[in-house]
């Protein structure tokens, strides 16, 4: 089995689906959010994961509630998380994605 190692992001990504990509200034409605586990790092350990690879991941997360959660995830997928250290005062990092679900209708 190969072994690969992983430094990168493990992030939070909080998706949120709107009726209109909002404009400078404007304040606009979600209709969903969702949480959903990502981070350049932490998607490509999955992937390397899925492919067959023993995979450790290197990164840092916030001593949270998001944390604890994609260091779970990781760890469901099976990707060695010991060298993934929790920051002590610091928030997990968090990416706000915002996804225009007209446009997806459309397609």
């Amino acid at each position: 089995m190969n072994r690969v190692c992983v430094m990168g992001s493990i992030n939070m990504d909080m998706v949120l689906k709107v009726d209109s990509m909002p404009k400078v200034g404007q304040t606009i409605f979600a209709n969903d959010i969702q949480k959903v586990p990502g981070g350049k790092g932490a998607n490509q350990a999955v992937a390397a994961q899925k492919s067959g690879a023993q995979v450790y991941i290197i990164g840092k997360v916030g001593n949270d509630e998001n944390g604890n959660a994609l260091i779970k995830e990781l760890l469901n997928y099976g990707v060695n998380t010991a060298y993934v250290s929790k920051e002590e005062n610091k928030p997990t990092g968090v990416a706000i994605i915002t996804v225009n679900i007209r446009e997806i209708i459309q397609l």
